[in-house]
């Protein structure tokens, strides 16, 4: 019924198909499904579970699954922006407070951070550029960093060695370009995410020049301290991210970086809100030629 809710589908031995359930016991009505071509009961479609289901497909002579199998919905192709010169990297997040999730690009060859509007539809405004300050954009991300509940805008830029922030007002109003490190050598990715543990969202940077991992403090304000450096054994860093790896409830470190061909990860052994991050407090676990992670239902992780 396309509610977010899983129903209950019922069927006779010699009538098929005879209810749908919605949760709570309302039953509602079925139509035929003209999914392969021709209409059909709804207890006949092909079996496959590819989103369109209407029924089941109990097989057999009284219900034989359909002749043709249904089409792959596939995707279709909506171009946001062709002003994105260099587009390089592209993130989404609410960002005025609409409820629905607008789009950002850090584009290489302009310098630029911008954003597009959603209707809430997936139609996108004209852009609207951020600034045009990052030079050689590389990394956007966006994480409320002054604690006012609105998603501000982060930036990581190649050329200039940067790691910078942008204010947002709620609206998707934003404040000028506000720096955090210029000693970010190559800097390719960055990324937001409580490391301390005093509820803030901190930050996080890849560069690629100086194969470093690194963090840097937020006070709740959006006044960020000093890097702190993780490891300069990432060679050729290019992406960073955080989670809690070890399930001890506080936020672990991955890096990828690609001289070395390295998957790593550095272990949290954070206690107090002062240097807990720093170089002599990680245990560092190298995953060599590792496939990707991947996060379960169940808050797993797997290969």
């Amino acid at each position: 019924s396309d509610d977010g809710c899983m129903n209950l589908f019922t069927q006779g031995q010699t009538a098929r198909m005879r209810a749908l359930f919605e949760p709570g016991g309302a039953r509602a009505s079925l139509l035929n499904s003209t999914a392969c071509g021709t209409p059909v009961t709804p207890t006949c479609n092909d079996g496959i579970q590819n989103g369109d289901e209407t029924g089941v497909d109990c097989g057999g002579s009284h219900c034989p699954p359909c002749a043709v199998p249904c089409a792959d919905p596939g995707f279709t192709s909506n171009t946001i922006t062709t002003s994105a010169d260099g587009a390089w990297s592209v993130y989404a997040m609410d960002l005025d407070g609409d409820g629905d999730a607008d789009v950002l690009s850090a584009s290489f060859n302009d310098y630029k951070i911008a954003w597009y509007e959603n209707d809430g539809s997936g139609n996108f405004g004209a852009q609207q550029v951020i600034t045009t300050s990052a030079e050689g954009a590389w990394s956007v991300y966006a994480m409320d960093l002054d604690g006012d509940g609105d998603a501000d805008v982060l930036s990581a830029s190649y050329s200039d060695d940067k790691i910078a922030w942008y204010e947002n007002d709620g609206s998707g109003n934003f404040g000028a370009q506000q720096v955090i490190t210029t000693s970010a050598d190559g800097a390719y990715s960055v990324y937001a995410m409580d490391l301390d543990g005093d509820g803030d969202a901190d930050v996080l940077s890849a560069s690629a020049f100086d194969d470093k991992i690194a963090w840097y403090e937020n006070d709740g304000s959006g006044n960020f301290g000093a890097q702190q450096v993780i490891t300069t054994s990432a060679d050729a860093a290019r992406s960073v991210y955080a989670m809690d790896l070890d399930g001890d409830g506080d936020a672990d470190v991955l890096s990828a970086s690609s001289n070395d061909d390295k998957i790593a990860w550095y272990e949290n052994e954070c206690t107090t809100t002062q240097n807990c991050l720093s170089e002599n407090t990680l245990q560092i676990t190298t995953i060599q030629s590792a496939p990707p992670l991947v996060l379960d239902e169940n808050g797993e992780w797997f290969t």
